[in-house]
């Protein structure tokens, strides 16, 4: 059998709730209530991406493109619009 470790938190009149020192400060949480008196805090973890650094050309004089200086695959174009409807 593992550690069940327990933490009781009492809300303060605003409200608010001080959690663990090992939580990280400005960490956002995902809250969930399950079942009656129960709440449960989810931290969530922000991927750790950059973003893409793109240039805007004009093509032909007709229309603007971004450039992002490599090709693009097929898997990257078809990921980008499965997110449209």
């Amino acid at each position: 059998m593992g550690y069940t470790h327990i933490m009781i938190a009492v809300s303060d009149h605003r409200r608010r709730i001080t959690l663990p020192r090992k939580e990280p400060a400005g960490a956002e949480y995902q809250v969930r209530t399950e079942g009656k008196g129960k709440i449960v805090l989810i931290r969530i973890e922000k991927p750790n991406i950059k973003p893409a650094r793109v240039q805007i050309v004009t093509r032909k004089g007709r229309h603007a493109v971004g450039k992002i200086g490599r090709p693009i695959t097929r898997e990257e174009i078809n990921a980008a619009l499965s997110e449209f409807p």
